[in-house]
């Protein structure tokens, strides 16, 4: 279950905060540390796990950093579907045009 809501202009916020969550937990981490490192208070960083406010791409940044990351982890946590869908398809893509690289 993902935790995406639609912004006001109809498309969907760029943010997952039930895996955020789970990384905050598989790495011992507290909302508080994060918004330590990022630099803003955890009232303010509350407000962005409750999709009040976006993360801009300076605070995803050091939040993957903090957290440690993986790019794939980055990409579910912080981009919106359509854009994860896409992804996954151009590995997809990729990996077809190796394996017909390879067969030729």
């Amino acid at each position: 279950m993902h935790c995406e809501k639609k912004s006001q202009q109809g498309g969907e916020i760029v943010f997952n905060d039930i895996e955020f969550k789970v990384e905050l937990l598989r790495k011992g981490k507290t909302v508080k540390d994060v918004a330590n490192v990022v630099g803003i208070d955890a009232k303010t960083l509350y407000g962005k796990l409750a999709h009040r406010s976006e993360f801009s791409v300076r605070q995803v940044r050091l939040i993957s950093d903090f957290l440690h990351l993986a790019p794939e982890r980055q990409v579910e946590i912080f981009l919106p579907k359509d854009v994860r869908k896409t992804h996954k398809e151009v590995e997809y893509e990729d990996r077809r045009s190796r394996k017909n690289i390879k067969n030729a």
